[in-house]
């Protein structure tokens, strides 16, 4: 028998099988990354709703948010920081929605649906949203708040 070609087709054979294992683990972490992502998008809808929730379970950030989404600026120190960390944390789960490039709708919808709300919402944007985060994100918004117009 040839040792050669039995080398040959041993080494091919393991080639082969090693090529298969790639594959295998490939799809394997593509689905995993899948998982992983709509996991944290999960997770960053229910930090949404979450914020919804704190803002009408407690009547004092109710009237708050009510009194800084009319006029924002009217807002006493205190107001004004709570108000800024409400809207802080409702705009940081967003830009990490927008992050994940995946569910570019949800996050038009959520970021929308915010800015809409009120002019003081604008007006914090302005004053303080535009100064926290990426400026890609930045540009992101004002597109929206643009498309607006």
């Amino acid at each position: 028998m040839d040792y050669e070609l039995v080398s040959i087709l041993s080494q091919t054979a393991t080639g082969i099988a090693t090529l298969a294992v790639a594959a295998f683990l490939s799809f394997q972490l593509r689905l995993q990354r899948k998982e992983s992502v709509a996991s944290a998008q999960s997770e960053l809808t229910n930090g949404l709703a979450e914020v919804g929730r704190d803002i009408y379970k407690d009547s004092e950030l109710t009237d708050i948010y009510l009194r800084g989404i009319t006029n924002y600026e009217t807002l006493n120190k205190e107001d004004k920081h709570r108000f800024n960390v409400m809207l802080w944390s409702y705009f940081m789960q967003i830009q990490q929605l927008w992050e994940t490039n995946h569910e570019e709708d949800k996050v038009k919808s959520y970021a929308n649906i915010m800015l809409n709300t009120g002019q003081g919402i604008v007006a914090w944007w302005e004053n303080m949203g535009r100064f926290v985060y990426p400026d890609e994100f930045i540009i992101y918004i004002d597109s929206l708040l643009q498309s607006e117009d």
